[in-house]
């Protein structure tokens, strides 16, 4: 049976999402921080993605590619929009073990334990 993934908190270190008013579609370049929870259980989960319009990564470009992977390309900046998208994206990625569910979150944004390993 599956289990929800729960959407604890969405923010930016670099501004206040829900009342940034960009200047223009090349100032929407930055790292939101998505704060998960897996069915109500105790504790939360860090992972990170970029959120960029098509003129900030050609703006932001260093090379001839533009994108690797996990960034959100919006057409321009609405608060409500990217959150509705992140909630889609968490009822896609929700699986019956917080494992699953997991691996399948990383496809879209990067956890804060990825690549992580105990040396014993």
């Amino acid at each position: 049976m599956k289990k929800k993934l729960d959407l604890i908190d969405l923010s930016s270190a670099e501004i206040d999402l829900t009342s940034w008013k960009p200047l223009s579609n090349e100032d929407v370049f930055i790292c939101l921080d998505i704060e998960i929870s897996f069915s109500n259980e105790e504790g939360t989960n860090l992972f990170y993605v970029t959120l960029a319009t098509p003129e900030a990564l050609s703006k932001h470009c260093e090379g001839p590619i533009l994108v690797k992977n996990r960034t959100i390309i919006v057409v321009e900046y609405n608060y409500d929009e990217v959150k509705n998208c992140i909630l889609e994206i968490l009822d896609q990625c929700s699986r019956a073990t917080w494992s699953d569910s997991c691996s399948i979150l990383q496809r879209y944004f990067q956890w804060e334990y990825e690549d992580y390993s105990i040396e014993v």
